[in-house]
């Protein structure tokens, strides 16, 4: 595979917004199958138990609540990134679609929605995942925890200032891994750097076998 196709795969897949959020609805199926699983055979506390009745409700209620919520978050950011962009520029959806945080999050959401009804269709009269039902709640509060995390810091990224140090900081780790390449190429020799007038600072070296010397230039 040619450095070209890894890096538009790289790239495709840090602008992705669904990538990460498929990984995560496909993790809380195989999470929820695997619960119902060990469940049969773990004995909880009476505290812990849940009737037939009420499990359903429970993970009904959850399954609506994370579908609505995983909407809000859609339309948050995007009006959010609406008033942005009239602001700064349309380059700031650049910073939206590569939020970590965004993605960390909507994986969770689509994670508990997809968790929560692989638990909700193995319910029965005679058979009720009370451990499951127990870390579908955890897993609510983690995801509304995340969610003010989330907005709090979306909201402070808004500011000029933080979208100026953001920018900054792309542009120091992309020259950082350019001259990292740079210096791994074998055709390419970093000398240390000395004042003007003096020896070059950067020789470079012809690959082709030629007669002349190979050429030097001064930086």
């Amino acid at each position: 595979m040619s450095w070209g196709t890894v890096f538009r795969l790289r790239q495709w897949a840090r602008g992705s917004l669904w990538l990460l959020p498929l990984a995560g609805g496909l993790l809380g199926v195989l999470l929820g199958w695997g619960i119902v699983l060990s469940d049969q055979s773990v004995h909880l506390p009476s505290f812990w138990t849940y009737s037939a009745s009420t499990a359903s409700t429970v993970l009904s209620a959850i399954v609506g609540a994370m579908a609505a919520l995983t909407g809000f978050v859609v339309t948050v950011t995007v009006l959010a990134v609406q008033m942005a962009t009239g602001t700064f520029s349309a380059r700031y959806m650049r910073l939206w679609y590569r939020d970590r945080v965004l993605k960390i999050l909507l994986a969770l959401l689509v994670g508990t929605l997809a968790y929560s009804f692989a638990l909700l269709q193995r319910i029965e009269n005679n058979f009720v995942p009370d451990l499951g039902v127990s870390i579908a709640g955890l897993l609510v509060l983690s995801s509304l925890l995340l969610f003010v995390f989330f907005l709090d810091r979306f909201i402070h990224r808004l500011r000029p200032v933080a979208v100026a140090m953001l920018v900054a900081g792309y542009v120091h780790r992309g020259f950082e891994r350019y001259t990292a390449a740079l210096a791994a190429a074998p055709g390419v020799f970093f000398g240390a750097f000395e004042p003007a007038g003096e020896q070059p600072a950067l020789i470079g070296h012809c690959r082709r076998p030629s007669t002349a010397p190979p050429p030097r230039c001064r930086c």
